[in-house]
């Protein structure tokens, strides 16, 4: 009778363990849709356009869609999109997931996001953006960033921290003037308190040249 016990243990923590990702997965799909709806206001729509869940992964499409017509206008007059279709494929882990995601419909904005978000749904990322020119419409000025990286946390009870990190970035005048900003760091920390939003920002720019 031990021995079948014994037996019994065994088996039921194989199948534990055997299912359990399949678990990680559909709690992982909860979080991601339970994220995305958080994000819905007056002025972004955000939805989960698709969810393949598998075994040890999955591949999510979500959209987000400017609402606001005056930021919608503004961004049309600026030849940028309105609405961006973000994929990310997702690793189950044993306590976390694992999620790198791009942007699909403007393949020439060169932005990747890396985040581990734990089973309790508080997620650490890494916003990776690589050398990025931008010229507006009317060309009256040009922009050009050079490879920057943001890190953070953002954690269920409101907690969100942000630091970014960004070497240099350039602004071409039709004049021929330039400003450029070098070693240009930012760091957020948003809390809630007592139903309060608190913010507390810290900026600096190491070096700041106009010619």
């Amino acid at each position: 009778m031990n021995q079948l016990k014994k037996y019994g243990a065994i088996g039921g923590a194989v199948a534990l363990v055997l299912c359990w990702p399949l678990a990680v997965g559909q709690i992982g799909q909860q979080v991601v849709e339970d994220g995305v709806e958080q994000l819905n206001n007056e002025g972004i729509r955000a939805e989960v356009v698709s969810y393949d869940r598998s075994y040890l992964s999955s591949v999510a499409e979500t959209r987000y869609q400017v609402e606001d017509l005056v930021l919608k206008e503004q961004l049309e007059v600026d030849g940028l999109p309105t609405e961006i279709v973000v994929k990310s494929e997702i690793s189950h882990g044993l306590f976390s997931l694992t999620a790198n995601s791009q942007i699909t419909n403007f393949p020439d904005f060169p932005l990747t996001l890396k985040t581990v978000t734990q089973l309790n749904g508080n997620t650490e990322f890494e916003l990776a953006l690589g050398s990025w020119s931008y010229q507006d419409q009317e060309q009256k000025v040009s922009m050009s960033i050079s490879p920057a990286v943001a890190t953070g946390t953002a954690t269920v009870l409101g907690q969100l921290t942000f630091n970014a990190n960004i070497p240099s970035i350039q602004l071409d005048f039709e004049n021929g003037e330039q400003l450029t900003f070098k070693r240009f760091i930012r760091q957020w920390c948003r809390q809630e308190r007592a139903g309060l939003l608190a913010w507390r920002t810290e900026h600096g720019t190491k070096e700041l040249s106009y010619s």
